[in-house]
């Protein structure tokens, strides 16, 4: 019966109003996930910026695949994954060398940095100026 003239026609536009459909719900549902997996990162990342992360660390321990961190970072987050951790080091370094007599090299260590060489290069290119010269001028701001 669906041979007959016009049926394959009308078979072919329900099928793909159909699918339309699901397509549809299905991008809704990825886009969630995808929402809820960028907060788990962030969240994630926010949480343990202190210690030796990287996009591996994060993805096994978030039982993702390398890629979708990376991904994520790339087109949502539009960072690369060192950028970002180094940003909430820094932010943690610049309220330490405001508010507390902690040493340079001291407040490195606590923010999350390594060594002090990639912080020093770390904190000269976001503020454009070494962490001793960004203290003695927020010093003489108070």
């Amino acid at each position: 019966e669906y041979t007959r003239d016009g049926y394959s026609d009308i078979i072919a536009a329900y099928l793909t109003a159909f699918f339309g459909k699901l397509l549809a719900f299905y991008n809704i549902e990825k886009e969630a996930s995808s929402q809820e997996t960028t907060l788990k990162i962030l969240q994630y990342c926010a949480m343990h910026y202190k210690e030796a992360l990287t996009v591996n660390s994060v993805a096994e321990s978030l039982s993702l695949s390398r890629s979708s961190v990376s991904h994520i970072f790339s087109t949502r987050i539009s960072m690369n994954f060192c950028d970002y951790i180094n940003s909430l080091r820094l932010k943690d370094a610049e309220e330490l060398l405001k508010n507390n007599n902690y040493s340079v090299t001291e407040i490195a260590y606590m923010s999350g940095f390594f060594t002090i060489r990639t912080f020093n290069r770390a904190f000269l290119k976001k503020y454009g100026i070494s962490p001793s010269e960004f203290r003695k001028k927020s010093n003489s701001c108070k």
